[in-house]
Formats: C-alpha cells, sequence, structure tokens
C-alpha cells in the first residue's frame, strides 16, 4: 500500500510538471521598406582625417575606463561603405575622429588600422586608427 502510495504521488507530480507549461510572448515590428535615394552631390565631404584609440587591460579589465560613462559599443554617427565589424576600440576612436571634427553627419568608407600587444592575458594593449572622410549633409 506504502509502494502504491509513493507511485501514484509521483506519477501525479510528473503529470504536473509535464502539463505545465511557460508562454513566451514576442512582438515584433516589421520594418519598413524605406528608401532614401543619396547622391554625391547631396553631401560635402571633407578631406581624409584620422582618430585614433587606445586600450589597456590588465587581468582583463580597461582600468582606464573602468569608472568613465564612456560606451565604445554604440556609434550614433552612420558608417557608409563596407561593412565594418565596430568594436569597442574602434568605437573608441570613430568618437575620436568625429569629436576633433565637429559637425558632420555620416563617415564614409572608415579604415581601421589595429595593433595588439599580449602578455598572455595580463596585460593587453591594443592601438586603433581610423581613416575616413567626413560628409556634412546639405541643406536647402
Amino acid at each position: 500500500m506504502k509502494k502504491t502510495n509513493q507511485n501514484f504521488i509521483l506519477l501525479t507530480a510528473f503529470l504536473i510538471v509535464a502539463l505545465s507549461s511557460c508562454t513566451t510572448l514576442n512582438k515584433t515590428m516589421k520594418e519598413s521598406n524605406t528608401l532614401v535615394e543619396l547622391k554625391k552631390t547631396d553631401f560635402t565631404l571633407s578631406e581624409q582625417v584620422t582618430g585614433n584609440a587606445t586600450q589597456m587591460k590588465i587581468l582583463g579589465i580597461d582600468w582606464g575606463r573602468l569608472f568613465k560613462k564612456e560606451k565604445g559599443a554604440t556609434i550614433a554617427t552612420p558608417l557608409i561603405g563596407n561593412k565594418v565589424n565596430v568594436g569597442k576600440v574602434e568605437s573608441y576612436a570613430l568618437h575620436d575622429m568625429l569629436s576633433s571634427n565637429m559637425g558632420h553627419d555620416v563617415v564614409f568608407y572608415p579604415s581601421f588600422e589595429k595593433s595588439r600587444f599580449n602578455l598572455l592575458f595580463l596585460y593587453i594593449k591594443t592601438e586603433v586608427t581610423v581613416r575616413g572622410r567626413l560628409g556634412k549633409l546639405n541643406r536647402e
């Protein structure tokens, strides 16, 4: 009798777990198919400009930017040109280039030079130089 009671309890618990479910709600919004065609005459291009950034990590932590509100993962200015995988240090270099040349709307064809010095995982120094042309959108 005791074993039958245990089996009944285990079977009931298994059915409760098996029949309970989780609900996931996923809301999406379709991307509009808006196409804006821009021509070279719509922009005023600058000469080629550069920006630099250096990151030093000790024990995997960037101590120089640890307590600053400086972010490197997002860029507010659009990049036009080759698809570029922009990491944090590249973003810092773009920020340096844009802050040195204020008033531009877009970066055209940025190219990155990256050098890295590793001493195991204890010390990593990354230097990035970005070159590109900046554009101002002509206002009518």
